[in-house]
Parts: C-alpha cells; structure tokens; sequence
C-alpha cells in the first residue's frame, strides 16, 4: 500500500504547469542530437532543430516528405537506405553506427547514428525513430592518437638503430659508434 501512495505523488495531472508545456517540443527543439522520424519509403515524417540545421533547412518542416538522397551524399543516402530497409524488413534495430557525413555546410562530420521501427498497434512497422549523436571530435582525437601512436613507433625505431651502434661489438671491443665518429672526424 505505501508504494502505491509513492508512485501516485510522482503522477501528475494534465492541468499541473509542467504540462502547460509540450515536453515532446522541449526535447525536439533544445537537444543537441538529431532526432528525426521516418515512414517505410523512407521520408522525413518529423525532425527537431538540431537535424534541420545539419540538413541546412530554415524550419524543420521544410523536411517533410523528403529523404536522405535529397541532402547527403549519395554514397550515404545509399548506405542508410540500405539499413533502414534491413530495419523495416527485420526490425532488427541499428545502434550506435558510426558514420561519416557531409553537413549542409559542406563539412564532413563523424555521427554514430541508432535507428528502431516505430510499429503499429498491430506489431507492424510503420516507419522508425533515429538520433545521431556527433562524434567529430572524438574521431579527431583518435586519428591524432594513431598519427602520435606512429610518430612514437618511428622514433622509437630510430632509437633503436642507434642502440643497435653502441653495443660493444664482440669482434674488436670497439664500440661501433666510436669508430663511426672517428671516421667522420677522419682521426
């Protein structure tokens, strides 16, 4: 009896001022991901701010009834066709896919995108809901990680060369290094 009482002050009524406000329309307009919703062709049905800036629309209806052909590049268009139509046929999800995409302001940037079947109530899918999260910076660190992973490797191949001349060769107990700068100095 007590959770009941619990549960039943965290439900609110529709005339509370939290629902004054839309919150679908505060998650729509003010989260930085792209969200958008798509039918089984598949064309834009709904999009948020954030995805009508990268698709370099004014207004997120401006979307409607469009699709991906009609702003990214092919090779994307055609790679997201292509799972979001394993997705209407399976409804198997996509999650968390990385992908590379060329923004409405020509810039690439990296995403990593999940996309799920919207369905019926009949179990039917009828379209999907996608969010994409940019990870461009996080792309930029790893490639800077891997350029200074074989800068070190190169450095540290080097070093190793130079290791190689001063170990004491066993043949003359000479070391290789010295007689390198002798003759250099040409003593």
């Amino acid at each position: 009896m007590e959770d009941k009482n619990k549960t039943a002050g965290l439900k609110h009524k529709k005339e509370d001022p939290i629902y004054e406000i839309d919150l679908f329309d505060i998650l729509m307009d003010n989260i930085p991901d792209t969200i958008y919703f798509k039918d089984t062709e598949p064309r834009f049905t709904k999009i948020n701010k954030a995805q009508a800036r990268l698709l370099g629309v004014d207004n997120p209806e401006d979307a409607i009834g469009k699709t991906d052909f009609d702003y990214f590049t092919k090779e994307h268009a055609s790679n997201a066709y292509k799972d979001e139509q394993g997705l209407f046929i399976k409804g198997e999800p996509v999650i968390s896919k990385p992908e590379r995409i060329k923004a409405a302001d020509d810039q690439f940037r990296w995403v990593t995108t999940t996309k799920v079947p919207i369905k019926n109530k009949a179990g039917k899918i009828v379209g999907l809901v996608g969010i994409s999260r940019d990870i461009t910076r996080l792309k930029q660190a790893e490639e800077r990680q891997v350029q200074l992973l074989k800068e070190l490797e190169s450095a540290n191949t080097e070093l190793n060369e130079i290791v190689k001349n001063v170990i004491v060769s066993p043949q003359n107990i000479e070391i290789t290094l010295v007689k390198e700068a002798r003759s250099i100095l040409h003593c």
